[in-house]
């Protein structure tokens, strides 16, 4: 089974118990493979699920606050 397979069987999981987005941002110009990526988010997942992870009750405030209006757009 590839990286990516594991992936997909976690993801349908996910799906079948309520998820409905997951996001992921690659650094433009990475020279990673796709086989590295999704061993990467595999190790992700593992680190969650065997709580080896850190979970936030809520983020910080961001340091720089921008607001859009009408005028500006």
């Amino acid at each position: 089974m590839t990286e990516q397979d594991k992936f997909l069987a976690r993801f349908e999981d996910m799906k079948a118990r309520g998820l409905i987005d997951i996001k992921f941002f690659v650094t433009p110009g990475s020279e990673d493979t796709v086989d590295k990526f999704f061993a990467d988010a595999n190790r992700i997942h593992d680190a969650v699920a065997d709580d080896r992870s850190r979970r936030h009750a809520s983020w910080p405030p961001p340091k720089v606050r921008y607001e859009f209006g009408v005028d500006s757009l």
